[in-house]
């Protein structure tokens, strides 16, 4: 999808209740946004799982690509992200007013967990001149798991 928006470029899973998505085999290019350039992810339960998936020339400020996030300023939430088999190509997270990009690829933020596994990151960046940083995954009170290529 092509897409500018605040939360989510492409996609928004937003909510209290278990709200879930599951892609495979799709393509984001081109997408922009505040919180995720093309997916976001937040909210208690939320879930996103992304297959055999690319993700090319996407920006945001947090999260270039994808953005997967608890509760700001509260307690670990439990929103969930797993990437398996994907490719990041030329995902940016952004400086914005003086507030320096994080995550160029991904952003975790008291989240409970983002998984990635058999995934690939190419020309990734994070403008981190103002504290932020990144160019591939940013994690903040959030739990990373990296796995081989393997089944999860």
């Amino acid at each position: 999808g092509d897409g500018n928006a605040g939360f989510g470029g492409g996609l928004l899973v937003r909510g209290l209740g278990l709200p879930s998505a599951t892609l495979v085999d799709v393509s984001f290019r081109n997408c922009t946004g505040y919180s995720g350039g093309a997916v976001a992810v937040e909210g208690t339960g939320a879930s996103l799982t992304a297959i055999d998936s690319s993700f090319t020339d996407c920006e945001a400020l947090y999260g270039g690509c994808a953005y997967v996030g608890g509760p700001w300023g509260g307690a670990r939430g439990s929103p969930t992200g797993l990437f398996h088999n994907v490719s990041f190509t030329r995902c940016r997270a952004t400086q914005d007013e003086g507030q320096a990009g994080s995550g160029g690829a991904l952003y975790g933020h008291n989240a409970e967990r983002l998984t990635v596994s058999g995934t690939t990151f190419e020309d990734c960046e994070a403008d981190a001149t103002v504290n932020g940083g990144g160019d591939d995954i940013f994690i903040q009170d959030t739990e990373l798991v990296c796995r081989a290529p393997a089944p999860w």
